[in-house]
């Protein structure tokens, strides 16, 4: 009897120190600990570790990885919070991808381009000075018959728009007189609307 019972007692120390050997954490482990300043018992690291390895070794990581800033007591103390928790942390955002200042203007430029051609404008034109002329042409269209716009305003385009005057191609000299005396005035007064703020018109004839 004494002998079984000595036996069962070698068993239990063996299991105990096998269960201890498991628990134990690795070298590697101890010095990631002591990198994010962790100088409290172990126990509670262990049996994290033994649960769930992948937690505990995520926590180091972005404990260690983490800016100063973002942390309210010390690295030790986010860790131990973290891995109380269960939960795994946060992934990071991505970070944003790197474009090339020359690849960014090569874009502009084709979408600028994409722009007029959505707007049937010559590729010299202002993209931007084309939508305004566009605005005020749809708000023209609607306030006079359909031939007088078609003959005289469908075929101009903005030219520049320099110390608050906006000069416009006409296809024309008659053209150009013809908007000079029935448009113009409507224009600059659509003008005020469209840029917020009182805008000259100046129509230019093809050949000037």
């Amino acid at each position: 009897c004494a002998r079984k019972i000595k036996k069962e007692k070698v068993s239990v120390d063996v299991d105990e120190e096998l269960k201890k050997k498991k628990l134990e954490l690795s070298d590697e482990i101890k010095s990631r600990l002591q990198e994010i300043g962790w100088a409290d018992s172990l126990v509670e690291i262990e049996k994290a570790y033994h649960k769930n390895p992948r937690l505990v070794s995520t926590w180091l990581d972005h404990t260690k990885n983490i800016p100063q800033k973002e942390i309210r007591k010390s690295r030790a103390a986010l860790f131990r919070h973290g891995i109380r928790t269960g939960n795994f942390p946060p992934k990071p955002l991505a970070p944003k991808k790197y474009h090339d200042f020359a690849e960014d203007e090569d874009s502009f430029e084709l979408d600028d381009l994409k722009d007029q051609i959505a707007q049937n404008l010559p590729i010299h034109v202002d993209p931007k000075l084309g939508k305004t002329w566009e605005t005020v042409l749809s708000q023209l269209e609607g306030k006079m018959p359909r031939s007088s716009f078609n003959t005289w305003l469908r075929e101009t385009y903005p030219l520049s728009l320099k110390e608050d005057i906006l000069q416009v191609q006409a296809l024309n000299a008659e053209a150009r007189d013809w908007l000079d005396s029935r448009v113009k005035s409507t224009v600059e007064n659509i003008l005020v609307g469209v840029l917020n703020s009182r805008v000259g018109v100046q129509f230019i004839a093809e050949q000037e």
